[in-house]
C-alpha cells in the first residue's frame, strides 16, 4: 500500500511541476515559443493525469474485487458453520431434546452466526 502512495504522489508532484514550469516559463519569456511550451507541457500534464487516472480506476477494480472475495469468504463461512451446527444437532439423543428447548437453541445459533458475520 505504501508503494502505491508513493506512485500516486510522484505522478501528481510530476503533473503539477510539469504545469506550473509552463506557466513560469511563459511570463519570463511571453514571446518565445509559446507554443511549443504549452504543446509541450500540455501533452506532459494530459499523460500523468491520465496515468493517475488509470491508477485511480485499477485501485477502485482492485478494492472491489478484495470486497467481493471477502464477502465470497464471509458466505462460505457462514454456509460450514450452519452446517455444523445442524449435523450436531441431529446426532443428538432423543433425550438431549426433552432437557433443551428447540427454538432457544436455534435462536443462540442464529444469534452467534450473526456475530460472527
Amino acid at each position: 500500500m505504501h508503494w502505491l502512495l508513493h506512485a500516486v504522489g510522484s505522478y501528481v508532484d510530476t503533473a503539477l511541476l510539469s504545469f506550473s514550469a509552463c506557466c513560469t516559463t511563459t511570463k519570463v519569456a511571453p514571446l518565445a515559443s509559446t507554443y511549443s511550451c504549452h504543446c509541450t507541457y500540455r501533452r506532459k500534464f494530459t499523460m500523468t493525469t491520465m496515468k493517475l487516472v488509470g491508477v485511480a480506476v485499477l485501485c477502485g477494480v482492485f478494492s472491489g474485487m478484495r470486497g467481493g472475495l471477502f464477502s465470497l469468504a464471509m458466505w462460505r463461512l457462514n454456509v460450514r458453520i450452519r452446517q455444523a451446527l445442524f449435523a450436531s444437532l441431529l446426532n443428538q439423543e432423543i433425550g438431549f431434546f426433552d432437557k433443551v428447548q428447540t427454538g432457544k437453541l436455534l435462536l443462540l445459533i442464529y444469534v452467534y452466526q450473526l456475530t460472527i458475520a
